[in-house]
């Protein structure tokens, strides 16, 4: 009889265990995280969630294939999922890193990659993550280094502009200067004239106004 309860029991709990993970299966596959298990000798998933499909635009048969990574990562990203597929990842060690994924259309498609290693009922090495669709976030960050780098060009092209203002204004105000400086020569000269011989016969006023135009004539 106790037996018969235990196995009864066992059975009860296996069942809720198995419901418990079909519940939670069915509540991860709702959302945008796509779960997923892997093999790494093979650089092939064991399983993804079905969001998958739509993520890449590919059957999920076709992400079962053998070597689908090697082939479906984007080349200038391949070296980034070399350490989840090396010997040297230790049993519990997660890894994690962004790169691009190609896609049915050939489109390039940003996804951040979350790994566990564990081991498998064999013993063998095993892997365990998600996925996280990060295009949009990924189209914001271009969006924005597009915007910074048109400001730079806007500050340096008037920076530059400036630089060429100033550098025509100085050639400008050379230029007022030397065309002036024969004409107050000669009021200079003038003026000196005046007061060294007709200073006496002019009044104060005069003197004063004479003495205010000498002094500001520029001299050699």
């Amino acid at each position: 009889m106790q037996l018969e309860a235990d196995l009864i029991s066992r059975k009860q709990i296996e069942s809720a265990l198995r419901v418990s993970q079909d519940r939670f299966r069915r509540l991860v596959e709702s959302t945008r995280i796509i779960p997923w298990d892997a093999r790494p000798d093979e650089w092939r998933f064991t399983y993804v969630g079905p969001q998958a499909e739509q993520l890449l635009g590919f059957p999920i048969a076709v992400w079962y294939s053998e070597a689908f990574l090697s082939n479906y990562l984007h080349p200038d990203d391949r070296h980034l999922a070399y350490p989840l597929f090396a010997d040297k990842m230790m049993l519990g060690q997660t890894h994690e890193f962004e790169c691009r994924l190609l896609s049915a259309s050939g489109k390039a498609i940003w996804v951040h990659f979350f790994a566990t290693v564990s081991q498998d009922q064999n013993g063998q090495a095993h892997l365990q993550g998600f996925l996280f669709d990060i295009q949009a976030r990924k189209h914001n960050e271009q969006q924005l280094e597009q915007y910074r780098h048109h400001l730079e060009e806007v500050v340096e092209n008037r920076s530059r502009s400036l630089v060429t203002v100033n550098h025509e204004l100085e050639i400008l105000m050379a230029s007022i200067a030397q065309d002036l400086r024969s004409p107050l020569k000669t009021i200079d000269g003038f003026s000196q004239v005046l007061i060294d011989d007709y200073r006496e016969k002019l009044d104060g006023n005069a003197r004063n106004y004479l003495l205010r135009a000498f002094a500001a004539a520029p001299k050699p």
